[in-house]
């Protein structure tokens, strides 16, 4: 939540994080009609869940029913569950696959069936063409946006 004082000079401008979930749901929920609301978040859920980034916007928003944690590089084994919102986080630099597995009770609240991360290693074969597409966006952002800034230009 403290972004715009970590990169002063990015001319970024960032908005509260909960003001701007706060709309986005509503206009998701209002205009357009959905029923399943999963942030992908780059903020955190390290330490006392109540207090992480993640776990204060589920308290203030509790309308998203997921998020997915990000930044932190925190590894949940077991999902964090604040009011309806289920919040899980898969490790660091792609170890880890998340997988939840959720239902509508009949009350047509969004339930937790299943939670868990999966290794991945030589176990799991690699797909080709996922890797090739992985390596084409690395080159994308090396070439158009991390070589200009390691030269002082703006990416």
């Amino acid at each position: 939540m403290n972004a715009s004082e970590n990169a002063p000079m990015s001319e970024v401008e960032f908005l509260d994080i909960i003001e701007s979930a706060q709309s986005t749901v509503e206009i998701l929920q209002k205009k357009e009609n959905v029923d399943l609301i999963i942030a992908i978040s780059h903020t955190c859920i390290s330490g006392d869940p109540s207090k992480a980034e993640d776990g204060i916007l589920a308290n203030n928003v509790p309308d998203i029913d997921i998020i997915i944690s990000g930044h932190s590089h925190t590894l949940l084994e077991e999902p964090v569950l604040i009011k309806n919102t289920i919040i899980g986080a898969s490790g660091e630099y792609g170890e880890y696959l998340g997988v939840i597995h959720i239902s509508r009770n009949p009350n047509e609240d969004w339930e937790l069936d299943e939670y868990k991360v999966i290794r991945m290693d030589d176990e799991i074969p690699f797909d080709t063409k996922i890797v090739e597409t992985i390596d084409s966006f690395k080159n994308i952002v090396q070439d158009e946006y991390l070589h200009l800034c390691s030269k002082g230009g703006r990416g």
